[in-house]
């Protein structure tokens, strides 16, 4: 559920006064636009690959899901999100 370098439970998912900020992810430091950043794109496209993810791309289609857990949510422009998926993983949604 993570985009960009916004990863579950950082400070980064609350940044929105800036257009980069720091973020940790899988024990890297990384630096990662911010979610308003994102947001201001004119097209905005996830890439999902491997049934490995099929829970975290479940849990970005379901609007009820909290942006703190799936940090994907954060994301929201103005235009439609194209999500990408190998047949595998987007099968029975």
């Amino acid at each position: 559920g993570h985009t960009a370098s916004l990863f579950p439970g950082t400070n980064s998912l609350n940044v929105t006064d800036q257009y980069t900020t720091t973020s940790q992810g899988n024990g890297l430091d990384r630096v990662t636009m911010t979610s308003p950043v994102l947001s201001a794109a004119s097209k905005v496209l996830f890439l999902v690959n491997g049934i490995a993810k099929k829970e975290a791309l479940k849990r970005m289609l379901d609007s009820s899901e909290s942006p703190d857990r799936t940090p994907a949510r954060l994301v929201s422009p103005n235009s439609d999100i194209i999500v990408l998926a190998d047949e595998e993983l987007a099968k029975d949604l």
